[in-house]
């Protein structure tokens, strides 16, 4: 496909996606978002992981709470992301270890609780020395580990840093793209920079992908 088909089917994947978020009840939303988790947390990297980056969720996103609790009490390092910019890389995604009081973070536009400015960030030297589980969103799935996020690329850019850190410093990281069954599709389309998940979990299963 031409990178203008490749715009233009996102931009119709992205519509489809959206609207099957919004469509879901809320009492479907939780029970399935508690599933998914039950599935991601058998993930062998999960279970050795040190560090887990999760994410908080959006109203009509799968449910993130249950998993940033389990993995608190297993004494697992939980890290959020937190949209920054810097006039060497332009904007980025950084990751802020979860604080016991971030439930009282003021929320941001998207009524995600959001972290201080003087907040720790985990840079990418300890990502890339550490066995790490990355719980990764995103709109849209297909099972060749095809990812469709909301069109701005963070997740893409720190997956490319975050995967040379690692090669670079001998640490671990697997992706886990976490989502509801209905988010799964037959194909994905993808540019050359997109970056693929290594596993799904879902409500029904977790898949190597």
């Amino acid at each position: 496909m031409r990178d203008n088909e490749i715009r233009q089917a996102k931009l119709t994947l992205r519509k489809a996606a959206k609207s099957i978020l919004l469509a879901m009840d809320p009492e479907s939303r939780t029970r399935l978002s508690l599933r998914a988790i039950e599935n991601f947390i058998t993930l062998p990297a999960y279970r050795t992981a040190a560090i887990v980056l999760a994410f908080l969720s959006m109203k009509e996103e799968l449910q993130t709470g249950y998993l940033i609790d389990i993995a608190v009490s297993e004494d697992k390092i939980v890290a959020v992301p937190r949209m920054s910019y810097s006039s060497e890389a332009g904007d980025f995604l950084e990751f802020i270890p979860l604080s016991p009081e971030y439930r009282s973070w003021p929320l941001d536009r998207f009524g995600i609780p959001e972290p201080p400015e003087d907040a720790k960030v985990l840079s990418l030297e300890e990502l890339g020395s550490s066995p790490v589980a990355v719980a990764v969103p995103g709109l849209a799935f297909d099972l060749s580990g095809g990812r469709m996020g909301r069109g701005k690329g963070y997740y893409d850019r720190f997956l490319v840093g975050a995967r040379a850190a690692e090669a670079a410093h001998g640490g671990r990281l697997e992706t886990c793209g976490l989502c509801f069954e209905a988010q799964i599709v037959a194909s994905v389309p993808m540019s050359p920079w997109d970056q693929r998940v290594d596993f799904l979990a879902t409500e029904r299963a977790l898949r190597r992908v």
